[in-house]
């Protein structure tokens, strides 16, 4: 029951139903990259992408890289629009891979792939995502994000 007072007038009693659900995500968009040896990728949602359950349809999705790529590095680009730069980071989200910010850099060998895994957090609950980037002999890397999910707690 709820009531609102301003403290000269009350209202009259309201109820207000509340529903409680767990929060789940899946899985939307899982495609790969592709690229040339030395050279970067944007990482975009069109690439990877979860949907919720939540009413919310502006949720932001928290991707911590928990394992880095061994050849390359992910980069996210940080400043203004006159003084931006592409960092190496550990964490990013779905907003900044829906603005294009986010970015998977080769950087050195001829590998036949790279790999790197990401947990994707909302609140308190996480999972990993395995997340694997690879090369053919062309001097193109081809990607695959592979779809096992395991639960951390």
């Amino acid at each position: 029951m709820c009531q609102v007072s301003d403290g000269i007038e009350t209202s009259p009693a309201a109820f207000l139903r509340i529903s409680a659900f767990p929060l789940q995500l899946r899985l939307v968009n899982n495609t790969g990259l592709i690229l040339t040896h030395r050279t970067a990728a944007h990482i975009t949602t069109a690439n990877l992408t979860f949907a919720s359950n939540a009413e919310d349809a502006d949720l932001d999705v928290r991707y911590e890289v928990v394992k880095p790529p061994q050849f390359g590095a992910v980069q996210r680009l940080r400043g203004g629009a006159s003084d931006s730069q592409w960092q190496t980071v550990e964490h990013f989200t779905s907003h900044q891979l829906a603005r294009d910010q986010i970015r998977y850099l080769h950087m050195s060998g001829d590998p036949t792939h790279d790999s790197f895994k990401v947990g994707y957090y909302i609140s308190k609950a996480g999972n990993l995502l395995d997340i694997e980037i690879a090369a053919n002999f062309t001097n193109t890397f081809s990607s695959s994000f592979s779809r096992d999910v395991e639960t951390v707690l």
